[in-house]
């Protein structure tokens, strides 16, 4: 009989209990790896900054620039290249090139 993937179990007297979604270096990975909740976070908290930047008026559009690559392009940008490989093809799927 198969275990369940939603079971618990214990290392070295610490039990452990399976998530849908963990943190590793900031990056939200669910069991599918398919960081949805991750790009759902980024996306949210990118134009939540974007939102702040709007209540600086005034500014020259060399200095909003300069601010928005500053502040909220990072948000967004963090893990970017791995989400979006894991969106193009799944990791351990073959698409038949020799890379």
């Amino acid at each position: 009989m198969c275990k369940s993937d939603h079971e618990s179990f214990t290392i070295k007297g610490q039990t452990v209990v399976p998530k849908d979604h963990v943190k590793i270096l900031g990056v939200l990975m669910d069991t599918r790896l398919k960081y949805k909740e991750h790009i759902a976070r980024a996306a949210s908290k990118g134009l939540e900054a974007a939102m702040e930047l709007r209540r600086l008026r005034g500014l020259s559009p060399a200095t909003a620039r300069q601010l928005f690559t500053s502040t909220v392009a990072p948000v967004v940008d963090y893990a970017s290249n791995v989400c979006t490989r894991a969106r193009i093809r799944p990791w351990g799927r073959s698409t038949g090139s020799k890379e």
